[in-house]
């Protein structure tokens, strides 16, 4: 089997570049903006983003699961991830927020938008986004899997490590280990590449 992730990676690699043009755009526009103008506009250019990374979500799961809803990719958001250890939606507000606030603070201490503080806090927060959705998306697939997998009545599904040069301790002891589909162990770290077959 080849690695399932494929697809959400190669999505969120188009993705991060439509992100880079909505940040960029952000930031010009926000040139002569008021700091009533700089939360609107960044509120819009989020939001844009938000819905661009559901849409990658939801198509990826879908592949899987094809009676998923969007309700359910929601709820699925929705819940605490014990791998990133924070809730999807939650982070997004945090990262929002923090950004208003620099836009804000370069603004008050009269930086140029068109500066290199400016454009350095752009590549942060596009480079820390495509973390976040790769991450998530990656975390939809497993979701819609085993989704998938209870709804075919599997009982028993086998870990799958990515043996390279790049795999850790834990992840290579887990690989060939099959577990009962109700005790699947979460990823035990950030970035995981493994994968779950079902085994009958």
């Amino acid at each position: 089997m080849t690695n399932p992730y494929s697809k959400v990676i190669d999505d969120n690699e188009e993705l991060a570049k439509k992100i880079y043009i909505i940040l960029n755009n952000l930031r010009l526009r926000l040139s002569r903006a008021n700091i009533k103008q700089i939360k609107a506009e960044t509120e819009r250019a989020f939001a844009n983003i938000e819905e661009k990374a559901f849409s990658m979500f939801y198509e990826n799961a879908k592949a899987v699961k094809q009676d998923l809803t969007k309700s359910e990719l929601k709820k699925w958001l929705d819940d605490y991830y014990i791998v990133t250890q924070y809730v999807y939606y939650n982070e997004l507000n945090r990262k929002k927020q923090r950004y208003i606030e620099t836009l804000i603070t370069l603004k008050d201490n009269e930086f140029s938008y068109n500066g290199v503080d400016a454009m350095t806090a752009q590549k942060r927060l596009a480079k820390s986004l495509s973390k976040q959705f790769e991450e998530y998306g990656v975390m939809i697939v497993d979701r819609a899997t085993l989704a998938e997998y209870e709804k075919e009545s599997v009982k028993r599904v086998k870990w799958v490590a990515q043996l390279d040069n790049s795999v850790c301790a834990e992840c290579a002891k887990r690989d060939g280990k099959t577990y009962s589909i109700e005790k699947v162990p979460s990823k035990p770290h950030y970035g995981c590449r493994c994968y779950l077959v079902k085994v009958g």
